[in-house]
């Protein structure tokens, strides 16, 4: 049912926030604002806000927040709509009933069976042709210089994916799917120099994903001999988004819950390799960092996650910071780092099942592999190690929820570094001494850090995020920001969806009001990730202080631009590794273009630097 924005508007208005929260637990006033315990999280001391005037609440404990409607669906567990029903009912407001939601819910419904349907049919061609095709021959002597076995192969519904790259398309037309449907499932790309369609993936080893339902939502494939990219995958779809897929969750589901532990990898055919030596709890990342739809989704199945890298994988000090997300919603985390050169397929077949769950028994929890990290480049008995070693560790410990865990985690660090428990006791609580997660600084501190390193992805993340606090307790500073960046210009597709919001509402010349813009938000999508009204809240709970200097707005905007130009520089990348993928020439002007883009990012980047 959609209803109307001006109608949610209204129903907000009539359901004082102060008074719908005091219904369901005591508010203490202070200042302006009101305080309580947080009904969300375990807290002894009081850091869950509520604003009158900004009509939202925060907490400063777990990071949750809204406006009224957020909280009725949080505390009640029901959807945005039960939510609305339930306050337009408290405030006497009559909701109307519109059959176009409702046909739009049944078209989107039946579009995405369509989709698991073309997906299903895909996965059957790609299989049949890997087992039957004299054009795979390649893909199965592959498959066994790999060492697969024919039930895993089946198991997995491993396929080939013609080289002609319209067999898939031929194939589906001629069963009578539409090339519009093919098109919308990733599964054919048009191609302008040919002027027609052809399939995305050809003359690769195909790896079929599916949710945790065991349907078929996209598609992995590796390339045969030495083109780039070695892997590709679907692109997304209504029915694929990779930042929320494990693959292989649904075949390892249920040795993960009768273990009580799941073993992440980082490739498709360690998964295959793990299961055909009967390490059934395993699975794989789809080439993305862990988000936080992994972990909610992780943490339904077990209490603790075991995560393996490849000694030589390069970035893993950067991949385990999103560890600290397992860490923070109180799972077990421990880290596996097999031998310099060896991934777990590697480890399997030379050292076998046994030795390979031996590592998993002995593998290091995430704070004494970031020790064991820190030890390896720096000596411990300097101060420069100690502290080098602490500020890697102290952010870790201090997202560990139980506190007796946590204390173990500080007398280790204490022994190890021979520095009182303390000391780093209170430097734990510097981070957050009520609450031992990570304080938020403030928004000047954060540019002032962050901008120390401007080349870092932190900074532009944190630039952008800086953007929507400005404009949403300065709205005087909208129209200057609103000159120089798109909300398509934003890495983060919330913060671009929320800035959408707020140019809409100014040019309507509305109040950039945080309860409305999350009510925009709400009624135009009702999936949208709730985490978006978090970010709001948190920006805008903190009273206005002085206003900001066109210097840090200016430094804010420089940010989001030269990443937009980075963001054009990958597009142009890719497009030229697709033409090389495909065989196709590339044209010169098109290198030339490139090359100028890439060195006018690097003078810029040593400008800033």
């Amino acid at each position: 049912m959609a209803i109307p924005g001006y109608l949610i508007d209204q129903i907000r208005q009539s359901n004082n926030i102060v008074e719908v929260i005091s219904g369901y637990l005591p508010l203490k006033k202070i200042g302006s604002n009101f305080k309580a315990l947080c009904p969300f999280h375990q807290e002894k001391t009081p850091s869950f806000i509520v604003s009158p005037q900004k009509e939202i609440f925060h907490c400063f404990g777990c990071g949750e927040g809204g406006n009224v409607f957020n909280f009725l669906m949080k505390h009640e567990k029901i959807s945005f709509i039960e939510a609305v029903e339930r306050l337009a009912e408290r405030a006497g407001i009559s909701l109307p009933k519109d059959r176009a939601s409702r046909e739009e819910s049944s078209r989107v419904s039946q579009e995405r069976k369509s989709l698991f349907e073309i997906n299903r049919h895909a996965a059957d061609f790609f299989h049949r042709c890997l087992k039957n095709s004299i054009s795979a021959q390649k893909a199965r002597e592959y498959l066994n210089k790999r060492g697969l076995k024919e039930e895993v192969i089946d198991k997995f519904g491993l396929g080939y994916a013609p080289g002609s790259g319209r067999g898939l398309l031929e194939a589906a037309v001629n069963k009578g799917y539409s090339k519009e449907l093919l098109e919308k499932a990733g599964l054919i790309t048009f191609s302008e120099k040919r002027n027609d369609y052809r399939d995305q993936l050809f003359d690769r080893i195909i790896f079929p994903i599916s949710d945790v339902q065991s349907r078929i939502i996209a598609f992995g494939g590796r390339v045969l001999g030495e083109r780039l990219p070695k892997y590709l995958n679907s692109p997304e779809t209504a029915v694929f988004y990779k930042g929320k897929i494990l693959y292989a969750l649904n075949l390892a589901k249920e040795s993960i819950q009768k273990k009580n532990q799941i073993i992440i990898l980082e490739g498709y055919t360690d998964v295959l390799t793990c299961h055909q030596f009967g390490v059934e709890n395993s699975v794989a990342t789809l080439g993305t960092a862990l988000t936080r739809d992994h972990v909610s989704i992780i943490s339904r199945y077990a209490e603790e996650v075991v995560i393996v890298y490849d000694a030589d994988t390069a970035g893993v000090k950067a991949a385990l910071r999103g560890l600290d997300l397992l860490i923070g919603s109180g799972l077990k985390v421990k880290v596996v780092a097999l031998p310099q050169g060896t991934d777990p397929d590697d480890f399997l077949r030379s050292q076998g099942a046994e030795k390979f769950q031996r590592e998993i028994s002995q593998s290091l929890s995430l704070v004494d592999y970031r020790i064991k990290l820190v030890s390896q480049t720096t000596d411990l008995n300097t101060s420069e190690g100690k502290v080098a070693v602490v500020e890697e560790v102290l952010p870790t410990i201090a997202r560990i929820k139980n506190l007796i865990e946590q204390k173990e985690e500080i007398k280790k660090l204490s022994r190890l570094i021979s520095v009182d428990e303390e000391t780093l006791l209170l430097e734990l609580g510097r981070i957050n001494r009520k609450t031992y997660q990570w304080q938020e600084p403030s928004y000047r501190e954060e540019l002032a850090r962050d901008f120390r390193d401007p080349t870092s992805q932190q900074g532009v993340l944190k630039a952008e995020k800086g953007l929507v606090q400005v404009m949403i307790n300065y709205p005087e500073e909208i129209e200057t920001i609103r000159a120089e960046v798109t909300p398509e210009d934003f890495l983060i597709n919330d913060l671009s969806r929320v800035v959408k919001v707020i140019y809409e509402l100014y040019d309507k010349k509305k109040s950039i009001d945080p309860a409305i813009v999350m009510d925009r938000i709400y009624s135009e999508d009702l999936q949208f990730s709730a985490k978006v009204n978090q970010i709001i809240a948190s920006l805008a709970i903190e009273e206005k202080k002085a206003e900001f200097s066109p210097g840090i707005v200016n430094a804010l905007v420089n940010e989001v631009k030269t990443h937009k130009s980075e963001k054009k520089e990958r597009k142009m990348r890719e497009e030229l590794a697709s033409l090389a993928d495909r065989g196709l020439p590339v044209q010169s002007e098109k290198i030339e273009k490139f090359q100028k883009l890439r060195k006018q990012l690097k003078g810029s980047k040593n400008e800033r630097v």
